[in-house]
């Protein structure tokens, strides 16, 4: 099942010389896995809360292949040319199938909570 890895950046008003770098050499750390960007640094349109900084989403096959990525030595070696100047935080997490069914997964949840599971 594709997976994803999500990046909330907040990056500073100009990069640092080592931010240009880790662009440069992250699509090499992510080809053996499979790994796409989906969305890198768009303008965000906040319409609840707040989101300060900028967003990255990366599309992986499965879990599996984003977790290798991100504990990759290639990822390893360049993951501090962002992380030293971009505070933020990242996540893995797996996507859902084409038939999932909100209304469904709510009455799962429901049900648990009625039978106190």
């Amino acid at each position: 099942m594709t997976a994803y890895a999500l990046a909330h950046l907040r990056p500073q008003a100009k990069p640092h010389e080592e931010v240009y770098e880790y662009l440069e050499r992250i699509q090499a750390t992510l080809d053996p896995f499979g790994g796409l960007f989906v969305v890198h640094g768009a303008p965000v349109e906040v319409r609840e809360g707040e989101w300060p900084g900028a967003l990255v989403i990366i599309r992986f096959p499965s879990i599996e292949q984003a977790r290798e990525w991100y504990d990759s030595p290639a990822y390893q070696d360049i993951l501090r040319l962002r992380a030293d100047h971009i505070p933020g935080d990242l996540v893995l997490v797996d996507g859902v199938g084409p038939d999932h069914d909100s209304a469904a997964m709510a009455a799962k949840m429901r049900a648990m909570d009625v039978n106190g599971a």
